[in-house]
């Protein structure tokens, strides 16, 4: 339940259809939970991505949004996302307004990952852990209207993806469909098209 207390929810998410998800009762032991947050910086809304340390066991190197797998602590996906967003980011929790969870996608191992939408008016300086992230991007929203499908060769047979193409970085496989599932691009009103390009150019998202 929104108070006085609680900032504003920016115009272009208030069209985000997310529903409120306080347990992971009757979701698959073997889940995870992602927080895609979009962050104020200089009156400009960003959305917040990593690329995880080449140092881990799974996914290194792959760009997406800050998250990881279920403990038993965690009452809820919400609490899930919010944890690992504490230990990548180095930074509370107490300055993110949850707005609520769009449905579970599969990754490419099959983990259920449910993703937790949120928002941060003034997130605080992030002081990332060495150990899980190598870098952190705030890209500007109005980099999500740059959308298009491409093709690329996987193993020798042909797949597509959605892309989101920024001044920063390219945002495609699963973070790409969590961001189209959100409502993105519409929300930002963008002409869409198909082209195929080279798959080393771009990074995948986990």
């Amino acid at each position: 339940m929104r108070n006085m207390n609680t900032p504003a929810i920016p115009d272009f998410l208030k069209k985000v259809n997310v529903a409120p998800m306080d347990s992971w009762e009757g979701l698959p032991l073997k889940s995870a939970a992602v927080l895609v947050l979009f962050v104020k910086r200089h009156q400009t809304w960003h959305l917040l991505l990593t690329r995880r340390s080449p140092h881990l066991n799974h996914h290194r190197g792959q760009i997406g949004f800050p998250g990881g797998l279920r403990e038993k602590e965690d009452a809820s996906p919400e609490a899930t996302a919010l944890r690992e967003y504490e230990e990548e980011l180095g930074v509370s929790r107490d300055r993110v307004c949850i707005l609520g969870c769009l449905k579970g996608e599969q990754n490419i191992d099959h983990l259920h990952v449910v993703p937790v939408v949120a928002f941060a008016s003034d997130p605080g300086l992030f002081r990332p852990s060495t150990h899980e992230v190598a870098e952190v991007w705030e890209v500007d929203i109005e980099g999500l209207a740059n959308f298009s499908v491409f093709r690329f060769n996987s193993f020798g047979q042909w797949r597509s993806s959605d892309l989101f193409r920024t001044h920063s970085v390219c945002i495609w496989g699963l973070s790409a469909r969590i961001l189209r599932s959100a409502g993105f691009p519409e929300l930002l009103k963008p002409s869409c098209e198909t082209q195929s390009l080279p798959s080393e150019k771009i990074s995948r998202s986990f």
